[in-house]
């Protein structure tokens, strides 16, 4: 046979497992189930300890994560998200002896891409768990990239669209100052009006596009905020407009501190706070408040109205970029965009709890401060958090 004409066979390259379990006849069955279904494409390497699994993710790639969540070292879904500060692009599945529904919950929302109980896995449900996350995870990745890249191309645009809407801006003052005390006449002033409406739309949008491509920005680090005083000087900058509106302001003054980039935090409070003054409608006694307290080693914060509330269908798509549940108020959509890109970039949530006339309280969680910690207060720019 010619030579020439033999082709090499394909080899698929195996998948690299690593298998973080403590007990040793657990570990053995997990690998003797693979085996079992003939799954020959995984390489298994076993630890035992989590700190032994988190220095093998630094110092080399693995394709995917076993996880049992009791360790010598360490357990609960804490080790899910530390893993993932590791290893992003690895997604974890996790194991544990505990039927319970809700932990399994848990666990995807701290990122494991799945959730099995021992006693309970066969190889063929094993492997194609395995599978499925790999798949799963490339994917996800694969969105959060294309997600980025339009985020990027947003903030571009609208950086590149700062210095033309000046000179539109400038235009319109000079045509402005040309009427040497006359008046010009009404079809143009009809147009320039026109002109102004529409350029003043186009600022806040570009505000927006530019503090959305921000948000979450890693190029700052994250420092330790006193929350009381922060609120204070942010909702300072309210303070006009709420009381054209009769709104009273109730800030929780509980000393408190979180570390979180400045910027984010001031972007998220001045929309979550600027939205429940603008939309508070007309009840009795309009009221916004503030507040705060520690949970499950985070910080909860909220901001809660009383005024007109929505479909709680609605809770979710209302941090989508663009979703507007009302067009009686001017704003671009993109308010609860910025605050939940912001919020999530700190390893937080943010979500609402709303009901038609019993109003809204929006919620987010930020990191707490370590203690002994020296904290800042003032926002680094009172007009850098974007108005919805």
């Amino acid at each position: 046979m010619n030579q020439a004409a033999k082709r090499p066979e394909k080899h698929q390259a195996k998948r690299r497992l690593l298998l973080v379990e403590d007990n040793p006849g657990d570990a053995r069955l997990f690998v003797e189930a693979l085996r079992e279904v003939g799954a020959s494409d995984f390489d298994v390497t076993h630890v035992e300890r989590f700190g032994d699994a988190r220095a093998r993710l630094e110092a080399e790639p693995f394709d995917v994560v076993l996880l049992d969540l009791g360790l010598p070292d360490a357990e609960g879904l804490g080790m899910v998200s530390a893993l993932g500060d590791v290893a992003p692009q690895t997604p974890v599945v996790v194991l544990t002896g505990r039927n319970d529904e809700s932990l399994a919950v848990e666990a995807v929302r701290a990122g494991a891409e799945d959730y099995l109980i021992k006693g309970q896995i066969e190889g063929p449900l094993l492997v194609r768990s395995i599978r499925y996350a790999i798949e799963r995870h490339r994917l996800v990745e694969a969105l959060k990239d294309q997600n980025r890249q339009l985020e990027h191309f947003a903030f571009a645009t609208a950086h590149d669209l700062k210095a033309p809407l000046g000179n539109i801006e400038q235009s319109i003052e000079l045509l402005r100052c040309e009427e040497d005390g006359g008046e010009l006449p009404e079809l143009t002033q009809l147009g320039l009006k026109g002109i102004e409406v529409a350029s003043r739309r186009m600022r806040r949008l570009v505000t927006d596009l530019l503090v959305l491509g921000r948000a979450g920005s890693r190029t700052t680090a994250p420092e330790v905020v006193e929350l009381s005083e922060f609120v204070a000087s942010v909702a300072e900058t309210f303070e006009q407009e709420a009381q054209a509106k009769g709104v009273r302001l109730e800030l929780e003054r509980t000393p408190m501190r979180v570390v979180v980039r400045r910027r984010d935090l001031e972007a998220v409070l001045a929309n979550v706070l600027g939205n429940a003054i603008k939309y508070i409608g007309q009840p009795e006694s309009p009221r916004v408040e503030v507040g705060w307290r520690p949970s499950d080693g985070e910080a909860l914060v909220w901001v809660r109205d009383n005024g007109p509330g929505f479909d709680p269908a609605q809770a979710e798509a209302v941090f989508e970029p663009y979703r507007r549940l009302s067009t009686d108020q001017e704003g671009t959509g993109l308010g609860l965009a910025i605050v939940k890109k912001a919020v999530e970039a700190h390893g937080g949530r943010a979500w609402i709890q709303t009901q038609p006339g019993q109003g809204t309280t929006v919620f987010f969680t930020a990191p707490l401060a370590p203690a002994g910690d020296c904290a800042t207060s003032r926002p680094e720019d009172a007009s850098a958090g974007a108005r919805p």
